[in-house]
């Protein structure tokens, strides 16, 4: 899973990153903004802002002839011009990779209509429109050049987990899948060795196929047809986030806060892979006995997910859970990642060996 993270580049002050944040996540404010802290950007962003401001929030017609005015005004891009252009005129909310990158007021205000999309297809029980919405949210939120804001990293999450309810973790969601119909005899553990068998570059684990399928307790009957996931599975976590997404393929399926090393053992960007998974791990000190789990010594909590380096060597890092709810979304870590029991307890079901960490910082 390629690492994605937008860029920030010397052409671009604080105070504009500052005000794309605020297009996505205070638009109330950006008026007050730009007539205060603001007011030292060039006319032409300013009226950029303002313009993309009334995209989201309406009126339409006043949003087009701010944009009208923008055609030919010095300091606003083509792209992000075309972009407000083809918005109102389509109601698409996407803006074009380029123009995000190029552009973080564009790309603030892209994700601001589609924050509005998701919001309102939860509440009609469009299940996949919504879980697509907030998983891009999410995505687009740590990666974007402004600092995440945890609050909507966790009102965004929730929002995911309920729509996911009806999509993806819903045997009748339409999610990418093939189907397999049970054998005599078979178990969980059988039925993922055949589906290997037959699809060899396939990623998966057993957990996945019963959280996918609803199954109670792992339990299967002969000619039950199941459904099995298609899509690669990988996690990105974002370290100064705080965050961590599961994600098949390209799409943000589940999100957790997560608690990262602490300075002087800081979790180190990179590119690993899930190795050893282990229920009620012992605790591994180098130079010290092992301390067992249930220990009060034992920080790992209820699960361990080993991090290996790309060529299948360990490494020493690993997701885990915490006794101490507290730690999460700090640094205070001996390096791995930190998570809630029930997160770690939920991923290391739906996460299969092999598939790939990326770890940003």
């Amino acid at each position: 899973m390629p690492e994605h993270r937008a860029v920030q580049t010397s052409a671009t002050p604080s105070d504009e990153i500052a005000l794309a944040s605020l297009l996505l996540h205070r638009i109330q404010d950006v008026p007050g903004y730009l007539a205060g802290p603001g007011k030292s950007l060039p006319a032409g962003r300013r009226d950029l802002a303002l313009a993309l401001h009334r995209l989201i929030l309406g009126p339409q017609d006043e949003a087009r002839r701010m944009a009208e005015d923008l055609e030919s005004r010095e300091g606003v891009l083509v792209s992000e011009y075309m972009y407000l252009k083809q918005a109102l005129s389509s109601g698409q909310s996407a803006a074009p990779a380029a123009a995000q990158r190029d552009s973080p007021l564009v790309l603030a205000a892209s994700l601001a209509r589609v924050a509005r999309e998701g919001e309102t297809a939860l509440a009609a029980g469009a299940s996949r429109e919504a879980a697509r919405a907030f998983g891009e949210l999410l995505f687009g939120e740590v990666c974007a050049p402004w600092k995440a804001e945890r609050d909507s990293l966790r009102a965004w999450s929730d929002a995911l987990a309920r729509a996911q309810a009806g999509y993806r973790w819903n045997r009748e969601g339409g999610w990418p899948s093939f189907s397999t119909t049970i054998e005599p005899g078979d178990s969980l553990i059988s039925v993922r060795k055949r589906v290997l068998k037959d699809h060899p570059g396939l990623l998966l684990c057993t957990g996945q196929i019963e959280r996918a399928n609803e199954l109670r307790g792992g339990v299967i009957h002969p000619g039950q047809v199941l459904r099995i996931p298609a899509g690669r599975a990988g996690v990105l976590v974002d370290l100064d986030a705080h965050w961590a997404l599961y994600r098949l393929d390209e799409e943000v399926v589940t999100a957790w806060e997560v608690g990262v090393g602490k300075p002087g053992s800081e979790t180190p960007p990179g590119q690993y892979l899930v190795g050893e998974k282990t229920s009620d791990p012992m605790w591994f000190r180098p130079g010290h006995a092992p301390v067992p789990y249930g220990d009060p010594e034992n920080p790992l909590g209820t699960r361990w997910i080993a991090w290996q380096h790309s060529d299948g060597s360990n490494t020493s890092l690993g997701f885990h859970g915490t006794k101490d709810p507290g730690s999460i979304g700090e640094d205070l870590s001996q390096g791995c990642v930190r998570m809630r029991q029930q997160a770690i307890e939920e991923l290391f079901e739906i996460l299969p060996r092999g598939a790939a960490i990326v770890v940003q910082p």
